[in-house]
């Protein structure tokens, strides 16, 4: 079933981002310097169209639901539908799943990549509607002193949660005057406010090398909207690790073991990652396999953008970093791409994770939109990019990537600043509730025909693998 991209959006937080290298990638849309997490402008118009893209020339005026046949190779195993169906609050049974996969006429549509009914299908494309009606009331909730958090709870139907310190009454009558009438919600109250919360997760990054020197081996830190904490995540047990960051952060921070994080660039394999029919690609898209050519590694492209005058392929910055820095050659099937032009990768911590590679003007690259959205035999066209304050914990996300394939879920956390990516410490990431594989850093994240985000790592040593997390650059981020 077709599904309406968000609707009003806003701005990202925070100031520019190694301005000299991105300033000038190609987006329509002005951007407003000196943003707070807490303070945006109002509601602006539905996702800001790319410039760096060829938008006259869409390859899909709609999207349709994605057939059995078409979605042959998606990933759409019984782990990863069980995943999906349980963060969505759909019946989720393993035995009943297996049936579904054996049921492509009781279960057609494969457009979140698991097999769905069309009630099913129906029912999320319904929340879709929702969604983007309350995006004006999520505003509202960002721009108040005393927010505290807001999630879209999947698991009830897409139901909305915000949290504030005061005024409750206040601020339910206001969310309620701005939210679609069909729309569910709940209004409660919380301990701290959010800008508390980030000043702890902002101390705690600026000490993470010190942390980890003391024996904690912090992965992540955020915040847990619905606990109304500051969340640590640790790679092993350590004993005196709650005493430790209470002593120096204060009674409001958590910690949870999640073990590695994998590193999800560089895989020598050579026989995987998306291909064209052939032995092109062109024109270049979003989700294809591309080489290193000194000595084979590969990641994934993102999407198409300019900077300056100069057509690029993005990827995420690490991929571009770790193998050689600037004017190492890329290909994809033997196939000349261009040479890397650049990433935001810095000494100490990086405020994006975004490379891009400049692309071989002689090689008729056109159109310039285009990205695999729906595994290798669905290509879509982009048409805009979703800001920040549109991606929202519970909203759902999807991501085409050269391994692991077309997969779909939820945004898990937002805002989160990781102590490594593939050796880099990288803030402002967003999470989600899938995992990836080798070479899939650089791959795009997106819902329908918008633009999310860059993969950048991944978390998959879990029990299912399908349970596993990946965290991504936002899109807005990176081109700030």
């Amino acid at each position: 079933m077709p599904s309406p991209v968000l609707g009003s959006v806003a701005n990202a937080k925070g100031p520019s981002v190694k301005e000299e290298l991105l300033s000038n990638l190609s987006f329509p849309h002005p951007m407003t310097p000196g943003l707070t997490r807490t303070t945006r402008p109002a509601s602006m118009p539905v996702a800001v169209a790319l410039m760096v893209l060829s938008l006259g020339t869409a390859l899909l005026t709609s999207l349709a639901p994605v057939s059995a046949s078409e979605g042959s190779d998606m990933a759409h195993s019984v782990p990863n539908a069980i995943r999906f169906r349980d963060s969505f609050g759909l019946r989720s049974g393993s035995q009943f799943v297996e049936d579904t996969m054996q049921d492509p006429a009781g279960f057609p549509n494969l457009q979140w990549g698991v097999p769905l009914s069309d009630e099913e299908a129906q029912d999320l494309t319904r929340r879709d509607h929702v969604r983007a009606g309350m995006q004006d009331a999520v505003e509202y909730a960002l721009s108040q002193p005393d927010y505290s958090g807001l999630v879209f709870d999947q698991r009830d139907g897409g139901r909305a949660l915000f949290w504030f310190t005061a005024d409750i009454e206040g601020h339910r009558s206001a969310i309620r005057s701005l939210a679609p009438d069909n729309a569910t919600f709940t209004v409660a109250h919380a301990d701290e406010t959010m800008s508390t919360l980030h000043a702890i997760q902002d101390s705690i990054t600026e000490d993470f090398e010190t942390i980890i020197a003391d024996g904690i081996l912090a992965q992540t830190v955020g915040v847990d909207q619905r606990a109304n904490r500051v969340i640590v995540t640790l790679k092993r047990p350590a004993a005196h690790a709650d005493e430790y960051l209470a002593e120096r952060y204060g009674p409001l921070v958590i910690t949870e073991v999640v073990g590695g994080i994998d590193e999800d660039s560089f895989s020598s394999r050579s026989d995987c990652g998306y291909k064209d029919p052939g032995n092109t690609s062109e024109p270049w898209k979003g989700g294809i396999k591309i080489i290193q050519t000194v000595n084979l590694h590969f990641c994934t492209s993102a999407f198409m953008a300019r900077k300056g005058t100069n057509l690029v392929m993005m990827t995420a910055g690490h991929c571009i970093q770790n193998e050689g820095g600037t004017g190492i050659d890329w290909k994809h099937n033997g196939q000349e791409i261009g040479d890397a032009l650049g990433d935001t990768i810095v000494s100490g911590t990086s405020q994006a994770d975004a490379g891009w590679i400049d692309v071989d003007h002689g090689s008729g690259v056109t159109p310039h939109d285009q990205f695999y959205g729906g595994g290798s035999v669905i290509v879509r066209a982009w048409s805009a990019i979703q800001y920040n304050s549109a991606q929202q914990e519970g909203d759902p996300v999807c991501r085409g990537a050269a391994v692991s394939g077309y997969l779909c879920g939820h945004i898990d956390g937002i805002d989160i600043n990781k102590s490594s990516v593939d050796g880099h410490a990288v803030n402002n990431l967003w999470r989600a509730d899938f995992d990836a594989s080798e070479g899939d850093s650089g791959a795009p994240f997106f819902y329908n025909y918008t633009s999310y985000g860059i993969h950048n790592d991944s978390k998959t040593d879990v029990d299912p693998p399908a349970a596993g997390l990946s965290w991504y650059t936002t899109t807005w981020r990176a081109q700030d």
